[in-house]
């Protein structure tokens, strides 16, 4: 996920991480690991949540959370 958010996030200069946790009701720290790929991962409600807001395609799903 981190090659989609990472260079969008600073040309947007928007707290990815945080809009995130609060929106998935997780900490910011969580929410960090799974952008950064330390360990842990979204799952798939998690995933789902993040598409229904965003209003991604399912292409764009796969190319966010599965390339």
């Amino acid at each position: 996920m981190k090659r989609f958010i990472k260079p969008n996030w600073k040309k947007s200069n928007l707290n990815i991480s945080a809009t995130l946790a609060e929106f998935l009701g997780k900490s910011e720290q969580t929410i960090c690991n799974k952008i950064n790929e330390n360990g842990t991962e979204f799952n798939q409600s998690e995933i789902a949540k993040i598409a229904k807001r965003y209003q991604l395609t399912a292409e764009q799903v796969v190319a966010i959370f599965f390339a």
